[in-house]
């Protein structure tokens, strides 16, 4: 079922997309992909990027080294409850936003230019 403030997702060339079980990936209205893509373009340009030789790196995850501080630091708001959890909305859990929630923190981690390392790491 699809909820009122819910719609399907769909790639550029409109067709749906679906999740491992084969049903359609729905979004919230209020948090559709361009809000993510938004948010870690802003992201990146507000980012201070450390090389793995800079101290700076080492302060903040020695693990993760080139990680951009902005784009790291924004990846909290994807926690649960929090600004940007798409699965969680004005305290109601939708539990159909499941996938996207997860589509979304890949939608800004590309948009930020996150390495795909990092989020791996950051998943794990």
């Amino acid at each position: 079922m699809v909820r009122a403030t819910s719609s399907v997702l769909t790639d550029v060339e409109g067709n749906e997309v679906r999740n491992i079980a084969g049903e359609p990936i729905l979004f919230p209205h209020e948090m559709p992909p361009s809000f993510f893509s938004e948010k870690g373009e802003a992201s990146r340009a507000g980012s201070i990027i450390y090389d793995s030789n800079d101290v700076e790196a080492e302060q903040i995850d020695s693990n993760i080294p080139g990680i951009e501080t902005t784009a790291w630091t924004d990846l909290a708001k994807f926690d649960q409850w929090r600004e940007w959890d798409a699965q969680r909305i004005r305290g109601e859990f939708i539990p159909e936003h499941r996938d996207y929630a997860t589509v979304a923190i890949g939608i800004y981690a590309a948009s930020s230019g996150l390495a795909l390392g990092g989020i791996l790491e950051i998943s794990n």
